[in-house]
């Protein structure tokens, strides 16, 4: 005996939306502005990776529940149970099969087209920054690119690199200088880049309000924690004094500086102004998801059919 078609679809859908609101839960509740940033980031990608993990662990334990080894155990488990509705154990019919395969194919061509357009977005975004480094003179990790907006940013990747403005340089002291190229050297250190790619894949099978929210809370995290780490070896002060200043230039140029000024940057700046936040050795708010799943199994093994039923409610089937 095997797990239904509709069976595992509804499940699949069913632990999406949970995913979801488990997420929104994490956004809203989970991400206080006084936490760490490491700490912020750890939440994020445990709610990012709950929109795989969720689905692939309800289809498998209910694929455990519904793969009994005897004929007797199943007479007994499916023999008083109502079998007019959904069943997970396989007795749904050929139409029901049908329209339950055309939604799985549905879902699928979803998800290959959500991660391909993120893909394609990062593959843009890439070349344009590969097309800054190859213009910009010297074979060192630190490139100038001849332009004069404020520009600094991280280049990641196969060969790593922190691209600086004309503009910026001429505009900066040599201390503030150095403050920026910190910033962007803490990204390369951190895998920022790599980490971004994957976390931009996971929340492109997000509903879009919610994945841009979370999206724009993974960034506020990265440039915090980056801040945090230049902030050990210049202090805050002069950090945010640099990044006022950074903001002071920006105002004069409608296209806006990139990289070390992006996201929230008066946030940044009242945070660089205040102590850093200590960074637990632990996160139980982390943990919830791995308790979920163990849920999910409880509820497969010995809540097989008030489950079934409980959908029938919800969805009349």
């Amino acid at each position: 005996m095997s797990l239904s078609l509709e069976g595992a679809v509804l499940a699949l859908l069913a632990s999406w939306l949970l995913a979801h609101l488990l997420g929104l839960l994490v956004w809203a509740r989970g991400l206080s502005p006084e936490l760490a940033p490491a700490l912020r980031q750890r939440r994020l990608a445990w709610a990012a990776a709950s929109v795989l993990l969720l689905p692939a662990g309800a289809v498998l334990l209910l694929s455990l529940a519904s793969a009994m080894p005897s004929a007797e155990w199943v007479q007994a488990h499916c023999g008083g149970h109502s079998h007019d509705h959904l069943h997970a154990c396989g007795d749904g019919t050929a139409s029901a099969d049908a329209i339950y395969r055309t939604l799985l194919l549905g879902i699928t061509v979803l998800v290959v087209w959500r991660m391909a357009g993120a893909l394609l977005r990062e593959r843009r975004l890439r070349r344009h920054v590969d097309a800054l480094h190859a213009l910009s003179p010297g074979c060192s990790r630190l490139r100038r690119v001849d332009s004069e907006q404020p520009l600094a940013l991280a280049r990641g990747h196969d060969q790593p690199a922190v691209l600086v403005s004309r503009g910026l340089c001429q505009a900066l002291s040599h201390r503030q200088l150095r403050m920026v190229v910190s910033h962007e050297v803490a990204h390369l250190r951190h895998g920022d880049a790599r980490r971004s790619l994957l976390l931009g894949l996971l929340l492109s099978l997000w509903l879009p309000p919610l994945a841009g929210w979370l999206q724009q809370a993974w960034q506020q995290a990265l440039e915090e924690a980056a801040d945090d780490r230049v902030r050990q070896r210049f202090g805050g002060t002069e950090l945010a004094d640099t990044l006022l200043r950074v903001l002071s230039l920006n105002m004069q140029h409608l296209a806006g500086s990139q990289g070390i000024t992006g996201h929230a940057s008066a946030r940044r700046i009242r945070r660089l102004l205040t102590p850093a936040p200590p960074v637990p050795s632990t996160d139980l708010v982390a943990w919830v998801y791995p308790a979920m799943l163990l849920g999910l199994a409880a509820l497969a093994l010995l809540a097989h059919h008030p489950m079934e039923t409980l959908i029938h409610r919800f969805v009349g089937l």
